[in-house]
């Protein structure tokens, strides 16, 4: 089956499944009364902060997907909760119990089991110095984003993510029109009612993935929210074999249950 949207570039699709966030998140901020900006003069440099690193978090991860080893640059990004758990203990003290650690390593090491399988040409593996440091790079970047949500946990989550997209929103914008400059027609044709109707409802997903997110980091430890992101590598591969026939090994099968059962016993254990 030929996957949707493949003439678009992430880029493009990043693009407009931003302009799109900011409307609905702006609905929501009328709908609730809230004000973008007087009330929460305080958090400001938070809120920017949280903006302009997810906008050079996700430029990041897109070049090392790009130019690096697909596995080692998502098995990368995957060591952002254990890193996110530390600095909760001495930033916010918060206490990381004896299971949510075994947990956390447990839950590690399944990932690495759905990633490390699958095979790659060796002209694929990073070499250069700077990519290396990038993909090194990128658990830090995660982090910094899920502790920043974590020190504005009194924002409303409608406000931290409008200011996030709207960065996002222009950031890409900007790319999209570097690359378009001469040639803009060529951009116009890709649009149909068919490919606009699929981006307003991965808005639609994008904007409530990210509204979960934001409460579940405001709300929970951030041992236990981390270890439960594992199973978002599950939903991507079930996803994978339904939609687009793309079958997993046993290992990542059993590196499925692994992680499975680990945000399990997290999410019914007590804080």
């Amino acid at each position: 089956m030929r996957p949707p949207l493949e003439q678009y570039s992430a880029i493009e699709i990043c693009c407009c499944r931003s302009s799109l966030g900011i409307l609905i998140l702006y609905l929501i901020i009328r709908h609730e009364k809230l004000a973008i900006y007087n009330k929460f003069q305080q958090p400001i440099k938070w809120l920017l902060a949280r903006a302009f690193i997810g906008l050079f978090f996700f430029g990041t991860f897109t070049y090392c997907v790009g130019q690096g080893a697909v596995s080692t640059v998502f098995l990368s990004q995957n060591m952002a909760p254990m890193i996110t758990s530390i600095a909760a203990m001495y930033l916010f003290k918060e206490k990381l119990t004896r299971i949510e650690v075994i947990n956390l390593l447990i839950g590690f090491g399944g990932v690495a089991l759905m990633l490390l399988p699958k095979e790659e040409s060796q002209a694929s593996k990073p070499t250069d110095i700077i990519l290396i440091l990038l993909i090194i790079s990128l658990p830090f970047q995660m982090s910094c984003l899920q502790l920043f949500i974590r020190q504005m946990k009194d924002v409303h989550y409608a406000i931290i993510n409008f200011y996030y997209t709207l960065v996002s929103a222009i950031g890409y914008a900007l790319y999209v029109m570097y690359q378009y400059s001469t040639n803009a027609y060529s951009l116009a044709q890709k649009f149909s009612f068919t490919n606009l109707s699929i981006l307003f409802f991965t808005s639609l997903s994008h904007v409530g993935a990210i509204i979960f997110w934001t409460l579940a980091f405001q709300n929970g430890k951030a041992g236990k929210v981390g270890i439960i992101t594992y199973s978002q590598l599950i939903y991507s591969m079930i996803v994978d074999l339904l939609i687009f026939d793309i079958r997993f090994t046993w290992l990542q099968g059993v590196g499925m249950l692994i992680v499975f059962a680990s945000s399990f016993i997290v999410a019914l254990t007590k804080y």
